[in-house]
């Protein structure tokens, strides 16, 4: 296990190397994608790799020059790696315009690192009603036909079948890994189940399906020790990955992760494709399902607050740490509600701020360890 763990954190510290190495090894191109929302099953029928953008662990220098410095950590990072050419190794990039701040990033890779391959996938903002779905298949089949055009692959529907079969079994085998962090608190530190979620997004699922493979034989024949130390439950943290001194943080203070709704964890695994009928139509659908809720998504219908309730129930947690990702407005748009109607329902909770260029420790620290002594 500790080999299989140390393969995983290799490729997250340095995905710049391990990409470029399976490139070489593979002569296969490779295409960054914008986290969240864009179907990367389509990128991979066409016999491209796809790989979910980053966070670099560099302060920003020369980004500065191209993008606001009140733009989220993780725009403001791919732009920086972007215009310092630590991205070139990229054959091509597709980013979304759902997100205010991400809408500008095709722009500015535009004028100062353009990829041979550049495209912009326009994405509903709105997920209730008919009308939606076929804009969205509409520019499915675009990037679909722009994908084709770059390959020169063409991707058929049992291509894209086939593709949607191999996300859903990884899908499925991270579910399984984190049903049994449930049974087991404790038996993964939450660096290392972050970590593993997000190796997944820069390796091949078809080589990341076979660690998380040898990973749960493994994990099964360990138990965690019986404790009583408060089980808490992450939320938000949108589009990049939370930092791990943080997360270490949460544990040195007493408490232990049971559950998280943040996006490099249970929200990058929450739904599967359904397999029936046209494979295009099942991506849009995926998308436009409600659950899990996102505040990048216009939903009067779904209560963001009741899901992450019935998720601390479901993982009997005792409490929230909120990581709101700095200057993340669909985020910040929706917390109060949430905030709100977790203390209604007695569910302690505690925001904690984090940022590209890391937070005082020492301060976060100090209200942590207030709020899970509340828990006590």
């Amino acid at each position: 296990m500790e080999a299989t763990l140390k393969k995983i954190f290799a490729v997250v510290t340095d995905p710049y190397t391990s990409i470029v190495q399976w490139k070489e090894q593979s002569q296969k191109k490779v295409v960054g994608c914008m986290p969240m929302h864009l179907p990367e099953e389509l990128v991979h029928a066409a016999g491209l790799q796809p790989v979910i953008f980053w966070r670099s662990n560099e302060s920003i220098t020369l980004g500065h020059s191209h993008v606001y410095s009140f733009n989220c950590g993780l725009t403001r990072s791919i732009v920086d790696d972007a215009v310092k050419g630590k991205l070139t190794f990229l054959d091509g990039m597709i980013f979304y315009d759902i997100c205010l701040q991400g809408r500008e990033l095709p722009f500015l890779i535009n004028r100062n690192a353009r990829p041979a391959f550049l495209e912009v996938m326009f994405i509903p903002g709105m997920v209730v009603g008919p009308v939606y779905k076929d804009f969205f298949m509409e520019n499915l089949e675009r990037l679909k036909t722009s994908l084709e055009g770059f390959s020169g692959q063409k991707i058929t529907d049992d291509a894209l079948k086939k593709s949607i079969g191999l996300y859903n079994k990884h899908r499925d085998l991270l579910r399984d890994l984190y049903d049994l962090r449930r049974k087991n608190p404790g038996i993964l530190k939450t660096r290392e189940m972050v970590a593993i979620v997000q190796s997944g997004m820069l390796m091949p699922k078809e080589e990341h399906c076979q660690l998380l493979e040898t990973l749960l034989n493994d994990l099964k024949q360990r138990k965690a020790l019986p404790d009583k130390k408060p089980r808490v439950v992450l939320v938000g943290c949108l589009c990049q990955t939370p930092h791990f001194d943080i997360l270490d943080l949460i544990e040195e203070e007493g408490a232990v992760v049971v559950d998280d709704d943040i996006y490099v964890g249970s929200r990058y695994l929450a739904r599967d494709v359904e397999l029936d009928g046209n494979p295009i139509e099942a991506l849009a659908k995926r998308y436009l399902r409600r659950i899990p809720p996102c505040p990048t998504k216009v939903d009067w219908v779904t209560d963001w607050s009741d899901y992450v309730i019935d998720r601390v129930k479901q993982a009997k947690g005792q409490g929230v740490i909120t990581l709101l990702v700095k200057f993340c407005p669909p985020h910040l748009c929706y917390y109060p509600d949430v905030k709100r109607k977790l203390a209604q329902n007695n569910i302690p909770e505690i925001l904690v701020e984090v940022e590209h260029e890391i937070v005082s420790l020492e301060q976060v620290r100090t209200r942590l360890q207030a709020f899970i002594e509340e828990m006590r």
